[in-house]
C-alpha cells in the first residue's frame, strides 16, 4: 500500500484527502468514507489494511469504531456497500476538490451515476445493492 502512504493513488480527491490526514490527523467523515470505498472497491485493498492506516494517522482514531466503519463501507454482513461518485465529492467538498482536479474535465473515474458505478464496480444493478437479490 505504498501508493496510499505516499498519497499517490492517482485520484486527486483521494490523494488530497490523504495528504490532509497525514498533515493534520483529521479528515471529514465523507472523505474517510471515500478513501475507504476507493481502496476497497476500486483498488481491492483489504479493509484491515485501510483500518490500520487510519488508526495510525487519525488523532480521533478508535480501533473498534474505525474497524466497524471500514467493514460497513465494504458491506460486511450486508448486501449494500458504500460507494461514491463525483457529485458526492463535489457536494461534500464544496466543489473545491473537483475544481482543482486535473481529471475534472477530461475523465474523472467517479463522474458517473450510482447505477453505472454499481454495475461497473460490483457487476449488479443498483437496486440489487440497495435491496438485495429478489426472491421468488
Amino acid at each position: 500500500m505504498s501508493f496510499v502512504e505516499a498519497a499517490e493513488t492517482g485520484a486527486f480527491c483521494i490523494d488530497e484527502s490523504l495528504r490532509q490526514l497525514y498533515r493534520t490527523g483529521y479528515i471529514h467523515n465523507h472523505a474517510r468514507m471515500w478513501i475507504a470505498a476507493y481502496l476497497q472497491h476500486w483498488r481491492n485493498v483489504d479493509w484491515r489494511d485501510g483500518a490500520q492506516l487510519f488508526y495510525r494517522h487519525l488523532l480521533d482514531g478508535d480501533p473498534a469504531s474505525n474497524s466497524l466503519s471500514w467493514q460497513w463501507v465494504g458491506s460486511t454482513f450486508s448486501h449494500k456497500p458504500y460507494f461514491f461518485n463525483r457529485q458526492n465529492v463535489e457536494r461534500f467538498s464544496d466543489g473545491e476538490l473537483c475544481a482543482c482536479c486535473p481529471l475534472a474535465k477530461s475523465g474523472c473515474p467517479f463522474d458517473d451515476s450510482y447505477e453505472n458505478l454499481a454495475q461497473r464496480l460490483f457487476g449488479v444493478p443498483l437496486d440489487v445493492l440497495e435491496h438485495g437479490p429478489r426472491r421468488p
